[in-house]
């Protein structure tokens, strides 16, 4: 009996202390909506410690001297015979010609030579880039690399 009595307790004790997190959420944002309201001129005055900007400058220097991210491939080619080089070659050029605006990276990790294609940053990206080259590569494939990402400027 004992144990049913605390137990009520303490259930109705955390559904008011939840009721009133919930308030005090509902008025923070009432406050936020009407702060930002208030703003005539359209600019927002964001105060921060200048220890948060200095990290948030090392992030930016960091991010700008990557030159690689994760994303994905197509490999159209993978050998390891004994004239595999060779063929990885002939691949590489017969899909440059037929697609002249993707890059082809070819590759050589122990023992097979491999030729990629493509820098998409989500497989769907790559699955559909597959679908279209399949009848021409038969037995390419999506696989995840590290790419690089296009260039930003205006030209």
């Amino acid at each position: 009996m004992r144990y049913t009595i605390i137990t009520a307790i303490l259930i109705f004790i955390s559904a008011v202390l939840m009721a009133q997190q919930e308030e005090k959420a509902i008025t923070d944002i009432a406050i936020f909506a009407e702060s930002y309201k208030s703003g005539s001129d359209g600019n927002v005055v964001v105060n921060h410690d200048v220890a948060v900007a200095s990290l948030l400058d090392k992030y930016i220097l960091l991010c700008s001297k990557r030159k690689a991210y994760p994303g994905w491939r197509v490999q159209i080619f993978l050998s390891s015979d004994r004239n595999a080089h060779t063929k990885a070659e002939q691949t590489k050029r017969v899909f440059q010609v037929r697609y002249p605006n993707y890059g082809v990276y070819m590759g050589y990790k122990a023992p097979f030579f491999r030729v990629r294609v493509g820098d998409f940053r989500t497989k769907n990206e790559a699955i559909k880039f597959k679908n279209t080259i399949q009848k021409q590569f038969p037995n390419c494939w999506v696989v995840e690399s590290q790419i690089g990402l296009p260039s930003l400027d205006k030209e």
